[in-house]
């Protein structure tokens, strides 16, 4: 009787440092990741509150994958599309700048909605 019980308390000794011991990794994984694998700083990326040409300059200017998500070409495509378009007959005359006209197109083709 007495191998018994002390076979027991052998076996939740046991347990208890199988818990305390994975306690103890699980926080030391979590440390370890928050410490050293740490994202860096993260890029801001809605962040306007401008419209019209102010609004195409920033996605220009921006974040670079802000024009892809926006209008749906990278900005190398945005600036060719552009110079295509100044070579044209006519489009140059419009107040609107012709960077502001291709963005306000791309952007009701990817969206849907109206500019």
């Amino acid at each position: 009787m007495m191998d018994l019980e002390a076979q027991q308390v052998q076996d939740a000794r046991r347990r208890r440092l199988v818990i305390l011991i994975t306690l103890i990794t699980s926080q030391i994984v979590y440390y370890y990741n928050l410490i050293f694998l740490a994202p860096t700083a993260p890029i801001p990326y809605h962040t306007s509150i401008l419209s019209g040409e102010g609004w195409m300059l920033e996605l220009l200017n921006g974040h670079p994958n802000r024009i892809h998500t926006c209008l749906g070409v990278t900005h190398d495509i945005f600036d060719r599309l552009a110079q295509v378009l100044m070579c044209a007959d006519g489009i140059s005359s419009s107040p609107v700048s012709v960077e502001e006209q291709l963005g306000i197109f791309l952007y009701t083709c990817v969206t849907g909605l109206s500019s």
